[in-house]
C-alpha cells in the first residue's frame, strides 16, 4: 500500500537521532499505540471518521495506519491484535504488508530531517526502521508475522530486530507509521459507528499467551538483563456513518438516485447467491434488498424483480413515468 511521505521534505519537529539512556522497562503511560487515518481519509474534530451516507450506500475503501507514540526505544517483542466491530467493516487483505520491501524498479529517495541530516534508501521509512551514525537506513523488520482471521481480526507481531526501532528519528517515532491497512466499508451500511479495536486483556501475561496486544521492553541497558512486558495504551478508530439523505427509490437498491440496469444486475447477483445458501450476505444486505430490491412486493427478491427493474428502466428512458403495479401489468 501507497505511503504517503513526501521525498527530500523537510520533517517538521525534533527528529533527530539520539542516545537512550539506562531506564526502567516501560510502563503502560510510557508508550501508546494509535490507528490513524492516512492518504485521503481524514479526521474530524472529534477524533472520528465521517462518511455521509450517500458514501455508505456506495460502499467505499478507507485508508489507515498504525503509529507508535513514544520517545524511548526499549522494545524488544510487539504483539498486536486488532478486531472490527461489525462485518460490515472489514481489512482489505490484499492491503496488507508483508514486511519491509520495495517494489523491483525503485530506486533510493532522500529524505531530510530538520536538522540537515540526510539519509537515502529504496524502503519507506516507517518507525521500525533505524538510521545509523552514517547515515544509513535499515528498515528492522526481522521475525514479522500476521494473519488475517474472517476479514476483521488481524494479528501482528514482531519477534526480534526493533529494540532501537523506536528512537528512529530522536525518539519521534510517531512521525512514521509502522504499519498501513485498508477496510473496505460495505455497500448499504446504514448510519452508526462502526469500530477497529486492540484487543489485549487485563494483563501483560495473559495478552501474550492468548496472543493479544502488548510489549515485550528491556532495561535499556547495554547487556539488557532485565525484560517486562506490559500492555501499551491503545487507541482505535471510530468510523461514523452519518444519517441524512439517501435515495428511497424503490428500485434503487444501490442507492445512487437512479433505477436502472446497475440496480437488475444487483438484484441478480444477490438472488444468485441466495440460491447457493446466502453464505457471506450481512443483515444490512438482506434488509436493503427486501426494502429496495423486491420490486413486486412478493416477499421474494429474484429475477422478476430484475426483470421489472429494466422494464421501469426502459419505461423512464422513453419518458413514460409507470407506477411499479403498471410495471407487472403489462
Amino acid at each position: 500500500m501507497k505511503r504517503h511521505l513526501l521525498p527530500a521534505a523537510v520533517l517538521c519537529g525534533a527528529m533527530l537521532l539520539q542516545s537512550v539512556p539506562a531506564a526502567a522497562s516501560y510502563t503502560g503511560e510510557d508508550i501508546a499505540f494509535v490507528i490513524r487515518p492516512e492518504g485521503d481519509t481524514t479526521v474530524s474534530s472529534d477524533g472520528c471518521v465521517h462518511l455521509s451516507a450517500a458514501e455508505a450506500a456506495a460502499g467505499t475503501v478507507l485508508h489507515f495506519g498504525i503509529y507508535i507514540e513514544t520517545d524511548r526505544a526499549e522494545v524488544q517483542v510487539l504483539g498486536m491484535k486488532l478486531r472490527s466491530d461489525s462485518e460490515n467493516l472489514t481489512f482489505v487483505e490484499e492491503s496488507l504488508e508483508t514486511g519491509a520491501s520495495y517494489p523491483d524498479e525503485a530506486v533510493p529517495q532522500t529524505y531530510t530531517l530538520p536538522d540537515g541530516t540526510q539519509f537515502s534508501t529504496k524502503f519507506q521509512p516507517y518507525c521500525l526502521g533505524s538510521i545509523n551514525s552514517k547515515g544509513s537506513y535499515s528498515p528492522n523488520c526481522s521475525s514479522f508475522s500476521q494473519n488475517c482471521s474472517d476479514g476483521r481480526e488481524l494479528t501482528l507481531y514482531w519477534l526480534s530486530g526493533i529494540e532501537q526501532a523506536t528512537a528512529f528519528a530522536g525518539g519521534q517515532s510517531d512521525w512514521f507509521s509502522f504499519y498501513t491497512f485498508d477496510a473496505a466499508l460495505a455497500p448499504g451500511t446504514q448510519p452508526g459507528s462502526y469500530r477497529f479495536e486492540f484487543q489485549t486483556a487485563a494483563d501483560a501475561e495473559t495478552a501474550k499467551a492468548e496472543r493479544l496486544t502488548y510489549i515485550t521492553s528491556n532495561d535499556g541497558t547495554v547487556m539488557k538483563t532485565e525484560y517486562s512486558s506490559t500492555i501499551p495504551q491503545l487507541r482505535g478508530i471510530e468510523i461514523v456513518v452519518d444519517a441524512g439523505e439517501t435515495s428511497s427509490l424503490l428500485g434503487d437498491v444501490n442507492h445512487d438516485g437512479k433505477i436502472n440496469a446497475a440496480d437488475a444486475t444487483s438484484v441478480l447477483i444477490y438472488a444468485a447467491r441466495m440460491g447457493t445458501g446466502g453464505d457471506g450476505i450481512t443483515e444490512e444486505e438482506h434488509q436493503n434488498m427486501h426494502a429496495f430490491g423486491d420490486v413486486n412486493k412478493d416477499g421474494a427478491v429474484n429475477a422478476k424483480d430484475a426483470t421489472g427493474i429494466c422494464r421501469y428502466a426502459a419505461a423512464m428512458g422513453i419518458g413514460r413515468e409507470l407506477s411499479w403495479e403498471e410495471i407487472f401489468a403489462s
